[in-house]
């Protein structure tokens, strides 16, 4: 009660402030006048940043990461992510169960207007039929001993897909195991590397927020639109594996 209090003491201070400025603008010449309105921008974004301050006090930024054992397709996200080929044309696996349930347009979409991916990199499409509103493919890297950068790789798909997803304001994404089906990358150790990343991904976040005041007032806003991150697993083998990693099956960061 108390914060809210002088929350509205300030704000009634500055606009208090920006009153009198407005009106002794109107009395003072032309030369003058570019410093007062230069004032009252200063007054402007001192309460923008007031009250971004309070609501990160109020309000303290919290992730959500969760393990899921189901069919991918299944999930009511804003967007899951294929574990695709490079031509994104659709094949097995993953990348079959999400073509068969979007239908025949996200083929189309994918093979008319994204013309491939690289690995380590992403792509998004909309959701079509399925519940979730799009699908961001990525392609992982083929197993070939971890003496080419696979695991570098492999943590690239999953940072393409967040930095993707966050740049379209999405709050909820999940993935499938990346690379472990056809591709054959280690079942454990990647699962290691994927909740490694999506975990330092939300630490980064939270450790860079608020801490520059070289832009206000960008400088109080959340480096993220994510929320939410779901790790589905469809078989029991790749569900424990991250289980052995969440015990309990979710994980929050603040």
């Amino acid at each position: 009660m108390i914060k809210i209090v002088l929350g509205l003491v300030r704000d009634l201070y500055f606009n208090l402030c920006i009153i009198t400025i407005m009106t002794i603008r109107k009395t003072i010449d032309a030369e003058n006048i570019e410093m007062l309105d230069s004032i009252i921008e200063t007054c402007d974004n001192l309460i923008e940043i007031d009250r971004l301050i309070q609501r990160r006090e109020d309000q303290p930024l919290k992730f959500n990461i969760e393990l899921v054992q189901d069919n991918i397709t299944n999930m009511k996200v804003d967007a899951i992510v294929n574990a695709a080929h490079e031509g994104l044309s659709g094949g097995g696996g993953v990348d079959g169960a999400i073509h068969r349930v979007a239908g025949a347009q996200l083929a189309g979409e994918c093979i008319n207007q994204l013309y491939g991916c690289p690995v380590g990199y992403a792509r998004i499409t909309n959701g079509y039929n399925l519940t979730a509103n799009y699908v961001i493919h990525t392609v992982a890297p083929v197993w070939r001993g971890g003496k080419f950068n696979e695991f570098n790789e492999l943590r690239q798909c999953y940072s393409s897909c967040l930095n993707l997803a966050s740049m379209q304001g999405l709050k909820s994404i999940a993935f499938p195991c990346l690379g472990t089906g056809a591709f054959c990358m280690p079942k454990k150790e990647s699962a290691v590397e994927a909740l490694d990343v999506v975990r330092s991904y939300f630490e980064n976040v939270i450790e860079s927020y608020g801490k520059s005041l070289d832009n206000h007032p960008i400088w109080m806003q959340c480096e993220t639109s994510l929320e939410s991150v779901k790790f589905v697993c469809f078989n029991p083998e790749d569900y424990q594996c991250y289980l052995d990693l969440l015990p309990n099956g979710v994980l929050e960061i603040r």
